[in-house]
């Protein structure tokens, strides 16, 4: 490692270069897109170990990450889930405002997904499909936790209609910066 010059960072960046490579020849693909929650809370070593990437910045009402977050994990106690959300949420915004990107609606994307996913395609310069919409007829592997979504609506292999929108004084105060930085509530409440 001395005589190379590199530092335990840049070892594993190059381990985790590799590990992606060798996914991506076993999948016969030659992109990554990932969409790992827990990737926010390391999102300055990744845009270190890959620079070139390309962002899309998911976002859906705060509200609905929460509920999705609690019913998740049931044995949880609910304040430290609403804690680790608010931490995946202000990261989430540090890296939108840093990275740059094409920032994603959840609620766009579930109303309009081929418009959506139109606009994901160029933004990846990958060629738009119609078989994109119909993802549950692919093979992705298993439903793992922690490895993607792993629940009912997910397994359907068709985009599910989102829900409707909670009224502002559902919000509790925890997720209102979130809901102003993402446009879902007024600056003042």
């Amino acid at each position: 490692m001395q005589t190379s010059e590199l530092g335990k960072e840049d070892i594993e960046h190059l381990l985790w270069d590799r590990m992606l490579h060798r996914e991506l020849s076993l999948s016969g693909k030659d992109i990554v897109v990932d969409k790992t929650p827990g990737n926010l809370l390391l999102w300055r070593r990744l845009a270190a170990c890959w620079p070139h990437a390309r962002y899309i910045h998911l976002i859906r009402h705060p509200l609905h990450i929460l509920e999705s977050a609690l019913a998740g994990r049931p044995e949880e106690d609910p304040a430290r889930t609403e804690g680790l959300v608010t931490t995946y949420l202000r990261e989430l915004e540090e890296a939108r405002e840093e990275l740059g990107g094409l920032t994603v609606r959840y609620e766009d994307l579930t109303a309009d997904t081929e418009e959506v996913i139109r606009k994901v395609c160029a933004h990846l310069d990958v060629e738009w499909e119609s078989g994109m919409l119909a993802y549950g007829s692919a093979d992705h592997g298993p439903f793992v936790q922690g490895i993607g979504d792993f629940n009912e609506k997910i397994k359907s292999g068709v985009v599910q209609p989102g829900r409707e929108m909670p009224a502002d004084s559902a919000v509790p105060e925890s997720l209102v910066p979130a809901c102003r930085a993402f446009g879902y509530m007024a600056a003042a409440r």
